[in-house]
């Protein structure tokens, strides 16, 4: 029996070894020997497998390239292709007849394009077609644009300063006006017209102006500022400081009224007097009653009159509802300068406040 199984296993090696030296099989066992240094396999024999790259097979390297878009002139908005058409925006434009109303056209034109200009009659009975009320020509909204027509001929009339009419004329639209010849009154100048008589596009009524004669027997303060050459800020205050201002209001003071001349402020200007012959500068300093608040609150004006640099008059209100008249003698003077200055709690006054006090009634002559 012993024999037996040894016979079999005998078997089954040689089996084994022929199996595994079969000629093109696909699996090789390297032979096991002692010396590993020396054993050699032969594989000249081998079959190669059909899909084997040979030696003389070339490998290509892929090659990348960067494209980069020429006279590119804005980037490609968020979500839309590089070769995609860019979204236009569609506005409405209508035109409309002079009434506003009656529709003549209506337009849906690309943003930044310009709507067709409907045809016109160029006349309407005795009105003249002029053109449009609005620029079409580069639409960046939708809009309503009118039809405007004027008359051929405009009429202009000319007043005197007291509501006298002193001339009327037709003139063709878009000409100017030839305004009349006037003589002022004693004791004044002409001051212009009250708007301008050229380029007519409507019909206007435009009236005469004038303003006191500077060599005229006398005239207000207020009046000086605009007919005199004035130097102002003569002081040099800072010019968040410095304001002049005339009160258009009434000031009551010891139960009567002052209005129309009366000038307040922090400023310091001077006035050339130079060849218009004045002697004489008067008027009143005054403060107002300032209601409740007068027992808690310290008002102070004070004034400084110089004459051709020198100082003449120099003189303080303390007390509301005071006034303090001044006389100056300015025969001969080539300059006069006033300053005045507002005092609150004992500190300069520099924000333009409501009235409380100033010049009141100064008159030159």
């Amino acid at each position: 029996m012993k024999k037996f199984y040894t016979v079999l296993v005998a078997v089954a090696i040689c089996l084994l070894l022929a199996s595994c030296g079969a000629r093109g099989g696909g699996i090789l066992f390297s032979p096991t020997v002692n010396d590993r240094m020396s054993a050699v396999v032969d594989i000249e024999n081998i079959e190669r497998s059909t899909t084997e790259v040979t030696n003389d097979t070339e490998v290509t390297v892929p090659q990348y390239f960067e494209v980069v878009a020429a006279s590119t002139t804005a980037p490609v908005p968020a979500g839309q292709k590089p070769n995609d058409e860019p979204a236009v925006e569609y506005y409405m434009v209508k035109f409309v007849d002079y009434d506003g109303y009656s529709m003549i056209s209506v337009q849906n034109v690309a943003e930044g394009s310009g709507a067709t200009e409907p045809p016109m009659p160029q006349r309407r009975g005795d009105l003249i077609f002029r053109g449009w009320d609005k620029d079409f020509s580069n639409v960046k909204q939708s809009m309503i644009v009118k039809a405007m027509y004027q008359k051929e001929w405009l009429t202009v009339r000319f007043y005197n300063a007291d509501g006298t009419l002193l001339k009327t004329e037709q003139v063709a639209y878009g000409e100017d006006s030839l305004p009349p010849e006037i003589t002022p009154p004693d004791g004044y100048i002409f001051a212009g017209w009250s708007r301008s008589y050229e380029n007519i596009t409507s019909d206007m009524n435009i009236y005469a102006s004038y303003d006191v004669s500077p060599r005229s027997n006398a005239i207000t303060l207020i009046d000086a500022y605009k007919l005199l050459t004035v130097n102002e800020n003569t002081l040099g205050l800072p010019i968040t400081s410095y304001y002049r201002t005339v009160h258009n209001g009434i000031c009551t003071i010891k139960g009567e009224d002052y209005a129309g001349n009366i000038i307040y402020g922090n400023f310091s200007d001077t006035l050339e007097l130079s060849e218009y012959g004045f002697t004489m500068l008067e008027g009143s300093l005054a403060i107002k009653q300032q209601g409740a608040n007068v027992n808690n609150t310290k008002y102070q004006l004070v004034l400084y009159i110089y004459v051709d640099d020198e100082l003449v008059l120099n003189t303080k209100l303390s007390k509301t509802n005071a006034m303090k008249d001044f006389s100056i003698d300015i025969s001969g003077a080539k300059n006069l300068t006033i300053r005045l200055e507002p005092y609150v709690d004992g500190e300069l006054y520099y924000i333009q406040p409501e009235f409380f006090g100033g010049i009141i009634n100064a008159i030159i002559y």
